[in-house]
């Protein structure tokens, strides 16, 4: 590993956690362009961050010279699980609004939580 490769900064960030950086800094911008074409623009920026918290606790099993393959791999699986995770998101969504609004809340607060998820009683 000579030079500022993907793979020293990796290694060197196994003790020195703030080396990622040179990684993120280096292919944030491509893997937010691969996943704003797979996603759209509004969910790219949150799964590109994701990407990146996931490969960070990942970086020991990182193999290899380049990083964006790695990250691209990570990317796509995020965009995979992406409508499985809103689904899982709208399910709880939904036994939240079978419940109906909390009695014990403060009336303005029960009047907001009303209008934002209606009761379906």
């Amino acid at each position: 590993m000579t030079g500022n490769t993907d793979a020293r900064a990796i290694a060197r960030s196994l003790n020195e956690p703030e080396r990622f950086e040179v990684v993120f800094d280096r292919h944030f911008a491509a893997v937010h362009r691969y996943l704003k074409r797979r996603v759209g623009t509004e969910l790219a920026q949150e799964l590109a961050a994701e990407t990146f918290l996931q490969a960070f606790k990942g970086r020991r099993r990182f193999a290899g010279e380049d990083a964006l393959p790695w990250l691209y791999g990570i990317a796509a699986q995020s965009a995979a699980d992406e409508p499985a995770r809103r689904g899982a998101a709208a399910a709880g969504y939904s036994r939240v609004a079978r419940l109906g609004p909390d009695r014990s809340a403060p009336a303005a607060v029960r009047t907001r939580l009303h209008v934002r998820v209606p009761f379906h009683g």
